[in-house]
């Protein structure tokens, strides 16, 4: 089995009211100028939410990260920075609670399939809500949290393009939270897991947030159908069954990236047509203007916007009515409805892939990932004597400079806990390994840094460890020991506490007074030990603990 380190590079219901230049997961947006960049901000508390529904087809689709072998779904490099927001926290109208560890779990996974399947130098943020408030028959829902105005070159339309994909664009960090999204916390048929293998009666929670996350990446289109009711705003251009797509400013409709790609049945794009008019809302709906067979198609002959042009031809989803949030902004259900961006996923089916919806990104301007020169094939952790032990093994290395061990407790924030040089360059196995002699209590979430000599790097999947102490809350390391052997308390001793080592036939050989301790250590010389298994007892106000180690 071997992996390359990674480089470091929603459905919706139909709603009684439309809003104006509705984009895929929101509703009502408006235009400004903010430091010279056109920007479209939305508003907490519009966005659309994905519905519950029910079906009798299981499907199982797992994501098979690159270069592994089958079946072997192992998390891959993160470039996202998930915040799972606090209980209490509001997040699009939506009043948040504690996230359980299962669902952040779940949640990390998913993100990390992105990112084996996109390329991307800049960080992507994610405020991620555990939400109360959303309906009962509502999974989630989620959306850029802005667009900005884009043209990569004179000769290529102007475009409102998501902030994470403008980021990866113009390789610059211009936000510091890129998607929103929030998750029901009230539904107790989810399912965790990360093999794609729900219960018939449970929903996929992994699908749903890459679903989600695809959206929030850009896979979206600007659009509305006016009603006519000037009380609820102008959807359009304020005429009853007028249809518009793009985002109106200064008269001008300026459409999405993702609209730049649509077409209508006779291969034309939906941009030619008259924008606001009856046209438009007439193709929205699955209908034709051309005496055609009606529908919408993502085409990527349209642009070459990002040099990856295919002759690929999507039919995309455009129900008789209008659903805000969905409609033509989802692959067609009865001919794709088994991508994962189809506008349903229902109980029993798993589709972690994201299969089709990579050519859409890889149109929009994402790039495919490239693999820094190191293979990685094993990286794993255990508890291990009042310790986490770490070890990886490489089967080729090129320019590798050093490995970073970071360690996280929540899965999001990391830090770096330790270094070990790598082997430069050579083509044959090399064997790495680490020691967190000072694990945190509960689930620590560790990942490697490697970074090449010219200081480039790529991230290793990250492994979750749950350490359990059984130690009272006292280390020993090294264990075993040759010279000295370290005692490590993750609290403060009390003045009458002591320590004794015992041989194994209960001969007391040395007695420590921890009343002066520095740091919370004790270091002990066992130089002169005979090899064999010795004691330590530590007598303090909370009672007695026993530990033992071995000199060698």
């Amino acid at each position: 089995m071997k992996t390359r380190i990674k480089s470091h590079k929603g459905f919706s219901t139909s709603s009684k009211k439309y809003y104006p230049i509705y984009f895929t997961f929101f509703f009502l947006l408006c235009a400004n100028f903010l430091t010279a960049q056109l920007e479209v901000k939305t508003p907490d508390h519009h966005r659309c939410e994905l519905p519950a529904t029910y079906g009798d087809e299981p499907i199982s689709k797992p994501y098979i990260f690159r270069n592994k072998e089958e079946n072997d779904n192992e998390e891959k490099t993160l470039n996202f920075t998930i915040n799972f927001l606090a209980a209490g926290s509001t997040l699009s109208g939506n009043t948040c609670t504690t996230w359980p560890t299962d669902a952040q779990t779940a949640f990390t996974y998913a993100a990390s399939i992105w990112s084996d399947v996109l390329e991307n130098d800049q960080n992507i943020g994610v405020d991620a809500c555990w939400a109360t408030t959303l309906p009962t028959g509502t999974l989630g829902s989620a959306g850029p949290t802005n667009f900005r105005g884009f043209s990569q070159n004179p000769e290529l339309p102007l475009s409102f393009v998501p902030v994470s994909l403008l980021e990866h664009i113009r390789d610059e960090q211009l936000e510091t939270v890129d998607i929103r999204t929030s998750l029901n916390s009230g539904r107790t048929d989810w399912y965790f897991g990360t093999d794609a293998n729900p219960a018939f009666s449970e929903f996929d929670f992994v699908s749903v947030v890459v679903h989600e996350l695809g959206h929030g990446l850009g896979f979206l289109g600007g659009s509305a159908i006016d009603d006519g009711d000037a009380s609820n705003g102008t959807e359009c251009d304020g005429i009853a069954g007028n249809g518009c797509v793009g985002l109106s400013s200064g008269g001008n409709y300026i459409p999405t990236i993702y609209d730049q790609f649509v077409d209508i049945d006779d291969g034309t794009g939906i941009l030619n047509l008259t924008n606001p008019s009856a046209d438009v809302a007439t193709v929205l709906v699955g209908g034709t203007t051309t005496a055609g067979s009606g529908g919408l198609d993502f085409d990527g002959t349209n642009i070459n916007f990002s040099g990856n042009e295919t002759t690929s031809m999507m039919k995309l989803h455009t129900p008789a009515t209008y659903q805000p949030g969905s409609s033509y902004s989802h692959f067609d259900e009865t001919t794709l409805g088994a991508e994962l961006m189809s506008p349903s996923i229902t109980n029993g089916q798993a589709i972690h892939d994201p299969g089709m919806a990579t050519l859409v990104m890889l149109e929009m301007g994402w790039s495919a990932p490239t693999a820094l020169p190191v293979t990685l094939t094993t990286f794993e952790g255990k508890n291990a004597d009042n310790a986490v032990f770490l070890k990886w093994q490489t089967a080729s290395e090129l320019n590798n400079d050093y490995f970073s061990i970071e360690r996280s407790v929540d899965g999001s924030e990391f830090s770096s806990i330790g270094i070990i040089r790598g082997s430069g360059t050579r083509d044959d196995v090399s064997n790495y390994s680490f020691i967190d002699y000072h694990p945190l209590f509960g689930k620590n979430y560790y990942r490697l840094k490697q970074f090449d000599l010219d200081k480039g790097f790529a991230y290793s999947k990250i492994i979750v460890i749950d350490y359990v102490d059984e130690s009272g809350g006292v280390a020993l390391f090294p264990n075993p020991t040759n010279g000295e052997l370290n005692l490590y308390f993750n609290h403060i001793p009390s003045d009458n506490s002591v320590v004794f080592i015992h041989s194994t036939n209960g001969q007391l050989l040395a007695q420590f007074d921890l009343a002066n301790i520095e740091n919370q250590q004790l270091v002990i010389n066992v130089a002169n030990y005979p090899k064999g298994t010795y004691f330590v007892k530590i007598i303090e106000a909370g009672g007695l603990t026993t530990q033992k180690f071995t000199k060698i």
